[in-house]
């Protein structure tokens, strides 16, 4: 640099001499902090996944096509650490590497059961031709046209939109948006990503799904001079790799951010059953004797099968909005009629409405609820 006379592009001044840098962040393992005991720590999980790939194909008998799933903490090295939860030096990472002979990569059984999903597609060559309105596609039509790399890829992106959708985020606001070649990672054969729009950040990434080719076995098979290869339809074989790869973190955001809205002038966290901490909320309509005694006993029944709360304090209101601004589904009322016939009410969190049910049957409608929300509960502004 100082041969060519290269100089800051900013302010002209002289740049200081290069310093080497590694993401990883370097650790030694033992008493001694010697070269020999040099170590890194995790920046994903998929090389641990690739590494005992083998050992995994014979211990659990397996037979292409199959899974590997990992869930962990990974850390790396960033130069500037931003972006709220989108530039971390430490954070959750939830991988599956699917592999597949690399001659069937189109045979894929399942395929039926997403091809007639409708995604938002934004693929390279619309980036690069700089339109910004995402394709209203089909996967099938997306793969017919060449424009998913095969049909697990296609597959895997539909199974986690469905996912997702499945813990409540809106799929309305979520786009598939394909690598353009400047930023295709050099292990990859296509990659998209699955963003969010954020009301508060814009349009950011909570998912990666990758086709890495063999690159990641080859290579540790090149490296390691050991034999990765297995035995499918009586063909030797190095398996291709699908990765869906979530940031955890990420998708929290993303699911609370989906969940927050306006009931009533209200704020409401409209989570998901499936996600929401606690499921039922037990309340006493006053806090008298009479009440308070059968609203712990059916509190006592419900927590033995759901996560439940008990609340006594306040008026019944207060306890209604503050068990609604935690994201809790369903809120169970002890009042008069209770002690008159045994029954309690049932009030949806989303729509406020409320329905009887007598005691003996509470367990079994609030199962029936929650297994089936959407019949039950739609959002009101």
């Amino acid at each position: 640099m100082k041969e060519r006379g290269v100089r800051c592009p900013e302010c002209g001044g002289e740049l200081s001499e290069p310093v080497p840098f590694n993401l990883m962040f370097t650790t030694y393992v033992g008493p001694k902090k010697t070269r020999a005991s040099e170590a890194y720590l995790r920046p994903e999980t998929a090389q641990l996944i690739f590494l005992n790939f083998k050992d995994v194909y014979y211990a659990s008998r397996l037979k292409l096509p199959f899974g590997i799933a990992q869930v962990g903490r990974v850390f790396r090295n960033e130069i500037s650490p931003r972006n709220f939860l989108f530039r971390l030096r430490e954070f959750e990472q939830m991988e599956i590497e699917y592999f597949v002979n690399p001659h069937k990569m189109d045979d894929c059984p399942i395929f039926e059961e997403v091809a007639g999903m409708e995604v938002q597609l934004l693929t390279a060559e619309r980036q690069e031709r700089g339109v910004d309105e995402p394709l209203r596609i089909t996967l099938e039509e997306a793969w017919e046209e060449g424009l998913i790399s095969c049909k697990w890829h296609a597959y895997w992106i539909g199974e986690s939109l469905r996912w997702l959708e499945r813990i409540g985020i809106s799929l309305e606001r979520v786009r598939v948006r394909e690598h353009v070649k400047t930023e295709l990672a050099h292990y990859a054969v296509q990659t998209f990503d699955v963003e969010y729009n954020f009301p508060f950040m814009g349009w950011k990434e909570i998912e990666g799904i990758s086709n890495r080719g063999d690159y990641d076995l080859r290579r540790h098979q090149e490296y390691s001079g050991k034999d990765l290869a297995i035995e499918d339809d009586g063909e030797k074989v190095l398996p291709h790799v699908i990765e869906p790869s979530f940031g955890l973190e990420r998708v929290i955001l993303a699911a609370l951010a989906d969940a927050y809205t306006l009931i009533k002038g209200r704020p409401v966290l409209s989570l998901h059953p499936r996600i929401a901490p606690i499921k039922v909320a037990i309340f006493p309509i006053v806090n008298k004797p009479q009440f308070t005694k059968k609203a712990r006993e059916i509190y006592r029944m419900v927590k033995e099968h759901y996560t439940a709360i008990y609340d006594d304090k306040g008026t019944i209101g207060k306890r209604y909005v503050k068990a609604d601004e935690i994201g809790v589904p369903l809120a169970v009322t002890i009042d008069g009629k209770t002690l008159e016939d045994d029954t309690v009410t049932i009030r949806f969190r989303d729509t406020r409405e409320q329905i009887r049910v007598h005691t003996t049957q509470l367990i079994q409608r609030i199962k029936e609820i929650l297994g089936n929300w959407h019949n039950y509960t739609a959002r009101k502004t």
